[in-house]
């Protein structure tokens, strides 16, 4: 009888400890099938770090369940500053930087979605009449509906005709 005791008693202690875990917001995960297991506690992220923190690649990957998603992801953790001399960077370096021009926003978008199984490539637009400056966005279909990723930005689009446009008036130039 004392051993039944001493066993409820665990248990108690262990569903007590479980809810107060839960309610400060830990995940709680215990193995079945054990006697006598311990709960195995995997920390939650805190709802500052879910708005205000930096994600990971992984976690993005993780995570991301469409192209806006990712989008979204790159939008959050790089920021726009413009480069000297135009290099491309890997998107671990992208990342790690935490800044990038719209090459590096672009590939980061691209190799994200590729790698989650979308759809989408980077194109290229120059102005004509000699100008030097460009821009990258990633273009891609999804669920059957054409969309673009300028500078993380992820905007429905209805054909190549409107990314054009779109860029043309992003660089205050004639599209045609």
């Amino acid at each position: 009888m004392k051993r039944a005791h001493v066993r409820l008693n665990w248990w108690l202690r262990t569903l007590i400890l479980v809810a107060w875990l839960a309610a400060g917001g830990v995940e709680v995960f215990a193995e079945s099938g054990v006697t006598g297991s311990i709960p195995i506690v995997s920390p939650k992220k805190s709802w500052f770090k879910r708005h205000f923190g930096r994600q990971t690649v992984e976690e993005v990957l993780r995570e991301a369940k469409q192209p806006r998603d990712v989008c979204r992801a790159v939008a959050r953790n790089v920021g726009y500053r413009t480069e000297d001399v135009d290099r491309w960077a890997s998107l671990q370096e992208t990342w790690a930087r935490g800044f990038g021009d719209c090459e590096d926003f672009a590939s980061s978008v691209a190799i994200l979605c590729q790698q989650l199984g979308f759809e989408a490539k980077v194109h290229l637009y120059f102005a004509l009449g000699g100008r030097r400056d460009g821009h990258a966005v990633v273009v891609g279909i999804w669920q059957g509906r054409m969309w673009m990723s300028d500078l993380g930005s992820y905007k429905e689009v209805d054909s190549i005709e409107d990314v054009k446009d779109r860029v043309a008036r992003n660089l205050e130039c004639d599209p045609r």
